[in-house]
C-alpha cells in the first residue's frame, strides 16, 4: 500500500494562517465548547444508565479543557502582534458565528421517551435552551 504525500493532504489555503486559526478557533473552541459544557452538564442530570454517565463525565471534563484552551488561545491572539486585525476580525465574524452555533442546536419540540433520557438523550428543543 502506498501512503499519500503528506503534503497532498493538506487542504488549500485561501486566507492567511492567523485569519484561519482565530476563524476557527472563535467557532469551534471559544463558543462550541463554552455551549457544550452546560448541554452535556444538561444530559447528565437525566442520565440513569452507568456507561452513559461515566461517558458523559467525561466529556463534560474534556469539553471545559477544549473552552479553555479556546479561550487562552484567543487572549494570546489578541495580546500578539495580530491582535488589532484580529479584534476587527471577530467583530466581522462573531454574529454569524454566534448564528450558526444556535441553529445547529434549535431544534422542535418533541417527546423524548424515558429510555432515551436514561442514556443522556435531550429532546431537540432543549437543546436551544442551554
Amino acid at each position: 500500500m502506498r501512503l499519500p504525500r503528506r503534503a497532498a493532504l493538506r487542504l488549500p489555503r485561501t486566507e492567511p494562517i492567523e485569519s484561519a486559526v482565530l476563524r476557527w478557533n472563535l467557532e469551534l473552541f471559544c463558543i462550541g465548547e463554552t455551549v457544550a459544557v452546560p448541554l452535556f452538564r444538561r444530559m447528565l442530570r437525566g442520565t440513569t444508565q452507568p456507561q452513559a454517565r461515566r461517558l458523559i463525565r467525561r466529556i463534560v471534563a474534556d469539553e471545559a479543557r477544549h473552552r479553555d484552551f479556546g479561550w487562552s488561545l484567543l487572549d494570546s491572539l489578541l495580546d500578539g502582534p495580530w491582535g488589532g486585525s484580529a479584534r476587527a476580525q471577530l467583530v466581522e465574524q462573531l454574529p454569524g458565528a454566534l448564528a450558526r452555533i444556535k441553529l445547529a442546536y434549535g431544534g422542535e419540540s418533541s417527546t423524548l421517551p424515558a429510555e432515551s433520557r436514561a442514556w443522556g438523550h435531550l429532546a431537540p428543543e432543549e437543546y436551544g435552551e442551554q
